[in-house]
């Protein structure tokens, strides 16, 4: 089933599982001082997928949207939060909005 095909429930799923992705990663201070670059990936990859499950989200038309608005947004200011704060872990974030599948 593609990510568009998803029905509501599925989208929240989708989501509280790259919530939880991005409290693993705050979490882990290990992979937050790799200089592998390693960090960036799982990092972006989380905003990204967010994005992503957005875009899908408003194309399936999902009667839960504003919920998947309000949470993605809470992720974001999270992750930027993370990157920015004391310790800080990254310097910038390279753009991820721009990343879903056309």
């Amino acid at each position: 089933m593609s990510s568009s095909e998803q029905s509501p429930a599925n989208f929240l799923v989708s989501l509280a599982d790259l919530e939880q992705g991005l409290e693993e990663f705050e979490s882990n201070k290990d992979l937050q001082e790799e200089d592998s670059g390693n960090k960036h990936a799982i990092f972006l990859g989380i905003l990204r997928e967010s994005c992503t499950l957005v875009h899908d989200a408003e194309a399936s038309e999902s009667s839960n949207f504003s919920i998947i608005i309000d949470r993605v947004d809470q992720l974001i200011n999270n992750a930027i939060e993370l990157a920015y704060g004391d310790p800080r872990i990254m310097d910038s974030i390279p753009s991820f909005t721009h990343t879903w599948p056309q």
